[in-house]
């Protein structure tokens, strides 16, 4: 079983003292961490998501946890945004890829079976979305149904 320490706040010393679990930085679709307003810093959750935000997160943490748009946008209906208009495929970002390549695992935020919180591509269809992430190369999910998410994450 892994256990990993999840934080909205990046400051890789306060961490690195704190405990040995492995720690998941959250990164928003929206936003900027607290700590951030609060100092002035100017640095977003999606500057944070670039190559170069990823390189400084690898320094005090091992893993990301990002918001599913952030990997695959959905458009100002709810669809999931697409390579070209009449394409079935999805136009996702180099996020996982650039994790990767800095040397963070990528878990994605967060799976439920409800149509309220699906694309509405996957209407009626969660196992749609899961497929879809675990495809691009996500290493782990946050969900509120861990029966659908092992399931899938076996089959990948």
């Amino acid at each position: 079983m892994l256990v990993f320490r999840e934080t909205l706040i990046p400051c890789r010393h306060y961490y690195s003292t704190k405990t040995d679990l492995p720690l998941v930085q959250l990164l928003n679709n929206t936003g900027k961490p607290n700590d951030f307003m609060v100092s002035g810093n100017e640095c977003t959750y999606a500057d944070l998501a670039t190559a170069s935000g990823l390189e400084e997160i690898a320094k005090y943490a091992q893993a990301v946890g990002i918001h599913k748009n952030l990997l695959v946008p959905r458009d100002s209906n709810g669809k999931l945004r697409r390579r070209k208009a009449a394409c079935h495929q999805t136009s996702p970002t180099s996020l996982v890829i650039d994790a990767h390549a800095a040397g963070l695992l990528v878990h994605v935020w967060t799976f439920r079976n409800e149509d309220c919180f699906l694309p509405l591509d996957f209407q009626g269809n969660p196992q749609g979305e899961y497929e879809l992430f675990f495809s691009l190369g996500v290493d782990g999910v946050f969900s509120d149904y861990a029966d659908t998410a092992a399931y899938h994450a076996t089959i990948e």
